[in-house]
């Protein structure tokens, strides 16, 4: 299997890899490669190959199976990241530098961790803090209503 036309015969194509099912789309010009329940991979949806950059089509699926390989998983931002989530470890970084600059002992309604200088007024009381990763959480197409008052933040309901 070398060719565009032997991967073609199988079209589309699922594997674990990790313990992380992944579909591969065989394209003439690229492969593409995406989770089965659509994690962040680096900062997109899919991991894709021009074939073009290789020299025939099977070392362009090797490359891309190899690059998987390397990818972490990361629990608390559900993202494919390469050795570790520098997303999180960023975060991680600007709460030890701001942790001591809030309020004492203010916490998270939803997650009980205590905040950090990275909060979000979820309403329009500005009492109502929660943390960013819970804010992250929360479904983007639906109204976000406060867990404190149920108000949403630009109205109040």
């Amino acid at each position: 299997m070398k060719n565009y036309l032997d991967f073609k015969k199988v079209s589309l194509y699922s594997t674990y890899i990790k313990n992380i099912k992944w579909t591969f789309n065989f394209m003439k010009e690229k492969i593409i490669a995406t989770t089965e329940l659509n994690y962040k991979i680096y900062e997109g949806k899919l991991l894709s190959k021009e074939v073009n950059m290789y020299t025939n089509y099977r070392e362009c699926f090797d490359k891309l199976i190899e690059e998987i390989k390397t990818l972490e998983f990361c629990n608390i931002c559900n993202r494919l990241d390469d050795s570790y989530c520098k997303k999180c470890e960023l975060g991680n970084i600007i709460d030890e530098i701001t942790c001591l600059s809030i309020d004492d002992n203010v916490e998270c309604p939803i997650c009980y961790k205590n905040l950090t200088l990275r909060y979000v007024f979820i309403c329009t009381d500005e009492r109502h803090k929660i943390c960013t990763s819970c804010y992250n959480c929360l479904e983007m197409d639906t109204d976000i209503l406060c867990p404190l008052c149920r108000k949403n933040r630009e109205y109040n309901i």
